[in-house]
């Protein structure tokens, strides 16, 4: 029978048309891993590979222990045959206690790693996946794949039942996905960021990265409000080069703005600021109505206060904030000395943020 692999909208769901079914991963397979203890998947696999992906099975597969043991037997037997898969005694390893669908998608990704991207495994199995890469040592070797994985997620963090994506990035080692998630996160979530920690029921993060998160939104809000005040004090600045009337009618935009800003409450800042707060107030705001006092002039002109675009402008200010936004750098929170970009040697006193060019990592910055 045909091996049905598990759909984009149908992740987590073993099939029963196809879920007993030996599931062959690698042509040249010398071991069978039995997944699950109810309705075991079984998956044909490369010794070789997984030895290479994995100290711990590498260290499995020698002759210290029992699996190498019965694996060097079983080659032994082989000898002659033409197919080791053909073979009524192939060796099995029973793995009871491991998800199936998880180890589903690291066998896919480790033997047809261009097969990663085609199929995306849901959030349950991307934290089974997580949990085992941690159990057997897959991180290194299965870095892009996840990095593909996680990058499917980007949409999510900051989400209701998300909140251990940036966790997930941590764990897998991904300094790509740990420095977006981190910025994503502190965009995007609403009160303290330290109630992230009660997700992480093993305390694997470091409790002051929710502190450096803390810093990270102080300081994008700082730069929000900064932003919006530029824009009028750059009109303002404006009135000294143009005609009374001209600087009457400017002075009066300026003034409908501020209104405007504390009306929908973005002004004053609130102490503890939060961004999705501070975006939505934004998404308020009301391109005031121009005054045209300088139209009292002969010929009537269009001054800089008529012309300007209030909205327009902030629009623009806030999507260049967000886009050169900050987010932490990996190794610094692990506390990595030869960190290559921080070389100060204080990596554990200070908040070391990763700065976004658009669309990718590209350089790195430290913000008090």
């Amino acid at each position: 029978m045909t091996t049905i692999l598990p759909t984009l909208t149908d992740r987590d769901f073993f099939d029963p048309q196809w879920h007993l079914k030996r599931q062959i991963l690698s042509h040249d397979g010398d071991v069978e891993l039995v997944v699950g203890q109810l309705d075991p998947v079984h998956l044909v696999v490369s010794s070789g590979v997984l030895s290479d992906a994995s100290t711990v099975w590498k260290a499995m597969f020698s002759v210290r222990f029992r699996e190498g043991q019965a694996l060097q037997q079983h080659r032994s037997r082989q000898d002659g045959r033409t197919s080791t898969l053909s073979s009524p005694d192939a060796l099995r390893i029973a793995l009871p206690d491991d998800h199936q669908s998880g180890m589903l998608f690291i066998g896919r990704a480790l033997h047809a790693p261009a097969e990663a991207e085609k199929i995306l495994p849901s959030y349950k199995t991307l934290e089974a996946i997580v949990s085992l890469c941690d159990k057997y040592d897959f991180g290194s070797a299965l870095r892009e794949a996840t990095s593909v994985w996680l990058r499917a997620f980007m949409a999510e963090v900051g989400k209701p039942g998300r909140e251990r994506l940036l966790l997930l990035a941590y764990l897998l080692g991904n300094d790509w996905a740990f420095a977006e998630f981190s910025r994503l996160t502190v965009e995007r979530t609403l009160g303290s960021l330290k109630q992230l920690a009660a997700f992480d029921t093993d305390e694997r993060l470091p409790l002051q990265i929710y502190e450096q998160m803390e810093a990270l939104r102080h300081c994008l809000a700082m730069n929000l409000d900064s932003a919006i005040h530029h824009i009028l004090k750059h009109l303002a600045l404006m009135k000294v080069h143009g005609s009374y009337e001209e600087s009457v009618c400017i002075g009066l935009r300026i003034t409908a703005c501020y209104n405007e800003l504390y009306s929908i409450g973005f002004w004053p800042s609130d102490s503890k600021p939060e961004i999705p707060k501070m975006l939505a107030k934004l998404e308020k705001f009301t391109e005031p109505v121009r005054p045209n006092k300088c139209a009292k002039r002969r010929p009537p002109t269009q001054c800089a206060g008529c012309q300007s675009d209030f909205k327009y402008e902030i629009t623009q200010a806030v999507a260049r904030m967000l886009d050169s936004a900050d987010g932490l750098c990996l190794k610094c929170v692990q506390g990595t000395k030869d960190c290559p970009e921080h070389l100060d040697g204080a990596h554990s006193t200070s908040t070391r943020t990763v700065t976004r060019s658009v669309g990718r990592t590209s350089a790195h910055s430290i913000s008090a």
